[in-house]
């Protein structure tokens, strides 16, 4: 029973790392933690030699404990669509819509789509990407009538709207996956997963996407960035 509580705290204090909640304030004392999880200092401690283990935090004797685990910002220039690299691949590429409508966000008309993505091979699906869009009303008019299980949404800003996506600024963080990400990718509870918040921005420097994408593990990303001096 010991065991089992120590992962579960363990558990929690990795999402948290990992989401970026600890980012701001002092990682939590193991009285507080005791506190807080309404356990012992011994099971407390259990817990935190595993997040030692995998590298997310230090501990010093007289210190407090501290982050080893920092979210990176990047930027990425090149835009292919999943769709377009699948086909590249000689895959069939597959989308499912798991949410597609109108919202009001801030006070701004914005097309949320919530897609699950990957390909099809031999009657059985492979989901690599599931992302969450939103995209400003203003730049794309009747956007909804679109089934974007069936077409590609660069695609569509490209040949409907003449509207390029040049440039793309990422935050990548790593993140637990829902109980949804574990179905659908077929992983673990506790493998953690690449996530990229974007921002999209055409050829004027406008914003024409704001996209969170969880990538499964069988999909490899590659970053490139010239080395200094």
């Amino acid at each position: 029973m010991a065991e089992a509580a120590y992962r579960i705290i363990a558990a929690a204090l990795r999402q948290d790392i990992l989401s970026g909640r600890c980012d701001h304030a002092p990682f939590p004392s193991e009285q507080e933690l005791c506190a807080r999880f309404a356990v012992t200092r011994t099971t407390v401690r259990r817990a935190l030699d595993l997040l030692v283990q995998d590298g997310l935090i230090r501990k010093q004797q007289g210190r407090r404990i501290s982050l080893c685990f920092t979210p990176q910002k990047r930027r990425s220039w090149n835009f292919t669509s999943l769709t377009e690299t699948l086909r590249a691949q000689h895959e069939v590429p597959c989308s499912r819509v798991d949410l597609a409508q109108l919202e009001s966000v801030n006070g701004r008309r914005v097309f949320h789509l919530v897609r699950t993505r990957g390909f099809q091979r031999a009657g059985a699906v492979q989901y690599l990407t599931h992302e969450d869009s939103m995209l400003p009303c203003e730049r794309f008019a009747q956007i909804e009538r679109f089934d974007f299980a069936q077409h590609s949404l660069y695609a569509v800003m490209r040949e409907h709207y003449q509207i390029f996506p040049c440039r793309g600024e990422s935050v990548l963080s790593a993140v637990l996956p829902s109980p949804e990400l574990c179905a659908a990718f077929k992983i673990e509870a506790l493998q953690p997963l690449i996530c990229a918040r974007q921002t999209i921005f055409d050829a004027e420097d406008r914003v024409i996407e704001e996209v969170t994408i969880s990538y499964s593990p069988y999909f490899e990303i590659s970053i490139a960035r010239a080395a200094g001096h």
